[in-house]
């Protein structure tokens, strides 16, 4: 197997799961299948697959992305040619290392690939060794139109370098070492539309080098190391629409730069140095749109700074350390939509500051130190919709402060000094949807105070100083959605607090006081979903108290004082899915204690005192999909404490004092397919304990301390697949143990102090490709010593005390991918230690002995990606011999 059949084997497995992917899987399976060879029909699939991906991307999540990055590289990585031609119609050559070899591998491609000349739009060089730019590199290429050079030795630009690209559109020079370019660099680019310079070291941009570029409508410059640009550098920009600049190390901008591009539209200046600007540096600028200044380091805000920019809709001035904007500082920003000035040093605002701008929609003053508003702070702003003013010094709000803001949806308060909610602050906002008032000082809420709130979905009262709740504190929230009541000190709940929220779904009163819960707590709030009553001091929980909540799925009660759960005491949750009642001092569970939970299909009781799980415990969990009983005093299971849990397919019961298992103890668990049994006290295991578990193909027993198995122990698990005995005493291995296993593929048995093995042990298991010995008492490695069939692949054998290797040991390990030997006393290691591991991709070799070493010794590793040799006594000369043939694998970058 080749290191690219790795990669897609790695990639497939993560996208497996994945519904986006899951049509694509065929695609997988071949690539791996058939040799690493790409079929046209596979392009074709492909393509349709990043088509799909282009099509979705507004709703994408960022692992959703990652994992596409890494199909796409892995797509790329099984193509063995230095240059191939990719369906976005251009020619991308990865490791070249001469004008040569490009051209050669460009001609390949255009043969290998029947490159129609109409298709051959772009060239792409990435990782290469070529360290110039000149004509005559390009003098085949004149009629491309996009070109790109990624992770480059190229430190200079001479003149001319692009004068045969004379159809070239966009041209991107990307993380490089360039930190020179010559004044007529860019000439012949007459055609240019976007320059795109990311990642290399250019200090200055000089007047004069960009003259060529006249048809740029695109100039992107970000994450240099540019500290200046010359007055004039961008005089020839008459058509420029977009102008990055952001992610550099300016400290300032020339007074005229921007003067010539007056069509320009986006102007991205943030993620600077800039301590000032010039009053006119944005003068002429009548089409700008967007401007993001954020992330710089500016103090004040001159009066006349945006005097021209009538059309601006975007302007973020976030992250700065802004005290002081003059009161007509945004007077002329008539069709402004959007702005931030949060993350700044802002103490006071001018009253009339935002009395101009009437069609804004946003405003962001978050995380300044603001101490008061004036009423007319908002006045005029019919259409604002979103006001954050969290993370300031505000400690009360003028009556009528949003009276002209009858739009407002969202409105942050959270992280101020405000201590009372009286009735009078949000009057008349019945368009708000979202508030948050978390992190202040409330300690009371007057009655009716959200009585005008109609509208209100989501309402955030954590962290302030509740003690008491009144019956009417919510009255009028009709539509509220969810409500977070977390962090404060609520000792008790109304009967009537809920009467006006038949919308409310999830309500959270997480780490409060609440002592108990009553019949009549939740009777009124039938449409609850989700109850988070964690961290609270609840020792008593009335019967009846859930009988309302039937459409409740996810239900908390960890972290309180409940000592006995009795009959029936959660009847009513009859949807709950996810149940958990971590860290309660339970002592007993009565039995049928969970009768009503038919929906149940997680519970977690950890971390308490029970002793024992007598019949009949978890009756009534019908559905019940996985079962966590970790950290408690429970010391033997019996052969009825699981009984009523047929559809059972994951129980985890570790971590407690489990010393005796009853014989036929799990033989209902008919669907059961996952058993962790991991850090209990069990000396011995016995054939009867898995009576009926058939089904179950992954078995923990770590951390106990067995000393010695049976050749029929495991006969009832003759689907087992994974096997983790590590961190027992099963120093003496018998050929025997495993010889009932015939689907064993996965066995772990670190920590046993194993010296040696027997030789059969391992001769029945015909599936067997994984084996962990690390923390054991090995010293020496020969073909004896680890008798594995020929089929394993993973062989982990740090922390053990190896001295030495014989040339012979790994010979019938011919198909080994991973290797870890860290942490031993391996002092040699030649050419002929590793010899014959023609599939081995990682070999770990770190915190060894090892001193005289040829940097030749991996070169008959064919497929060898990775290797660790740190902590050795290796010369740093061998040492960046070996690491400059096996580097690190570089990410993909997508544009």
């Amino acid at each position: 197997m080749s290191a690219s059949t790795i990669l897609n084997l790695f990639a497939c497995g993560v996208f497996r799961d994945d519904e986006l992917v899951e049509t694509y899987e065929d695609l997988c399976e071949r690539i791996v299948l058939h040799n690493d060879v790409i079929e046209p029909e596979d392009e074709k699939i492909f393509e349709q697959f990043i088509q799909r991906v282009s099509d979705i991307k507004v709703t994408m999540t960022p692992k959703q992305l990652f994992k596409i990055v890494l199909l796409i590289g892995v797509f790329a990585s099984v193509q063995s040619k230095n240059c191939n031609f990719r369906f976005w119609k251009a020619i991308a050559c990865e490791h070249v290392d001469s004008a040569e070899s490009l051209k050669e591998g460009v001609e390949e491609s255009i043969k290998h690939d029947n490159v129609a000349t109409e298709d051959f739009q772009g060239l792409e060089i990435q990782s290469s060794k070529i360290d110039y730019l000149t004509a005559n590199l390009f003098d085949q290429y004149g009629h491309i139109l996009n070109f790109k050079i990624l992770f480059s030795n190229v430190s200079n630009i001479p003149n001319g370098a692009f004068e045969n690209l004379k159809n070239l559109k966009e041209l991107q020079i990307g993380f490089g070492t360039v930190d020179n370019i010559e004044e007529n660099a860019f000439a012949g680019l007459d055609h240019l539309k976007q320059f795109i310079f990311f990642g290399n070291k250019i200090k200055r941009f000089p007047k004069g080098l960009f003259d060529n570029l006249h048809s740029l409508t695109k100039f992107d410059a970000h994450y240099e190391d540019l500290e200046e640009i010359h007055e004039g550098a961008f005089d020839s920009f008459k058509e420029l629409t977009t102008l990055e600049l952001l992610g550099n190390k300016l400290t300032e901008l020339p007074k005229d730069l921007l003067k010539h591009i007056t069509k320009v539209e986006e102007i991205w200046l943030n993620e600077n140095q800039l301590q000032k600007l010039d009053p006119n540096a944005f003068e002429g600028l009548v089409k700008l749109n967007n401007l993001l200044l954020n992330n710089n380091h500016l103090t004040e805000i001159p009066n006349t700074l945006f005097k021209d920019l009538a059309e601006l809709k975007f302007l973020n001035l976030q992250s700065n350390n802004i005290e002081h904007v003059d009161k007509n500082a945004f007077s002329t920003l008539s069709n402004l939509n959007f702005i931030n000035l949060s993350k700044n040093k802002i103490t006071h605002l001018p009253e009339t500051l935002f009395q101009n701008i009437i069609k804004v929609s946003s405003i962001s003053l978050a995380h300044n130190q603001i101490t008061a508003l004036s009423v007319n702070t908002f006045k005029g702003l019919p259409n604002l919709s979103s006001i954050e003013l969290n993370g300031n010094l505000i400690a009360t709000l003028p009556d009528g402060l949003f009276a002209d803001n009858k739009m407002l949806s969202t409105l942050k308060l959270g992280e101020n000094k405000i201590q009372t909610i009286t009735t009078t602050i949000f009057e008349g906002l019945n368009r708000l949807s979202v508030l948050s008032l978390k992190k202040n000082e409330i300690a009371s809420i007057e009655p009716n105070s959200f009585k005008d709130l109609s509208a209100l979905r989501e309402l955030d009262l954590s962290e302030n100083k509740l003690q008491v709740i009144e019956s009417n504190s919510f009255k009028g929230l009709k539509q509220l959605y969810s409500l977070v009541l977390n962090k404060n000190s609520i000792e008790s709940i109304p009967a009537d607090l809920f009467e006006d929220l038949q919308a409310l779904s999830s309500i959270e009163l997480n780490n409060n006081a609440i002592k108990q819960l009553d019949q009549a707590t939740f009777e009124k709030v039938g449409n609850l979903d989700k109850i988070f009553l964690g961290s609270n001091q609840i020792s008593h929980i009335e019967p009846g108290a859930f009988k309302n909540l039937v459409k409740v799925s996810s239900f908390y009660l960890d972290n309180n004082k409940l000592t006995t759960l009795e009959e029936g005491m959660f009847e009513g949750l009859s949807a709950v899915e996810y149940f958990s009642i971590e860290n309660n001092p339970i002592k007993t569970i009565a039995p049928h204690s969970f009768k009503g939970l038919s929906a149940t299909r997680f519970l977690t009781i950890n971390k308490n005192d029970l002793e024992d799980l007598p019949a009949n415990t978890f009756s009534g969990l019908n559905s019940l999909y996985q079962l966590d009983v970790q950290n408690t005093k429970v010391n033997k299971l019996q052969k009825q404490s699981f009984d009523g849990l047929g559809k059972l397919q994951k129980l985890y019961i570790s971590s407690n004092e489990i010393s005796e298992i009853e014989s036929g103890a799990f033989e209902d668990l008919v669907e059961l397919d996952s058993l962790s049994l991991y850090e209990n006290k069990l000396t011995k295991i016995e054939k009867d304990m898995f009576k009926g578990l058939d089904k179950v193909d992954y078995l923990i027993l770590a951390h106990n301390q067995i000393s010695s198995l049976e050749p029929d122990t495991f006969d009832y698990l003759p689907n087992l697949r994974i096997l983790g005995l590590s961190e027992n005493q099963l120093s003496n291995v018998q050929d025997n143990w495993f010889i009932n296993l015939p689907n064993l593929a996965h066995l772990e048995l670190s920590e046993n102090g194993i010296e040696t093995l027997p030789a059969n042990v391992f001769s029945s298991l015909k599936k067997f490709n994984y084996l962990n010995l690390n923390n054991n008492k090995f010293k020496i490695l020969d073909k004896s010593t680890i008798p594995v069939v020929s089929d394993l692949q993973y062989l982990y054998l740090k922390r053990n005390n190896i001295e030495s290797i014989s040339p012979d040991a790994f010979d019938n390990m011919k198909n080994l991918l991973e290797l870890d030997l860290d942490h031993n006393q391996i002092q040699v290691v030649t050419s002929e230690t590793f010899k014959g591991l023609n599939q081995l991709y990682t070999l770990g070799l770190n915190d060894n002995q090892i001193s005289d070493l040829e940097p030749t010794a991996f070169d008959n590793l064919p497929v060898l990606s990775r290797i660790r040799l740190e902590g050795n006594k290796i010369t740093p000369e061998v040492l960046e011999i070996i690491k400059n043939k096996f580097p690190e694998p570089v990410p993909i970058i997508l544009n």
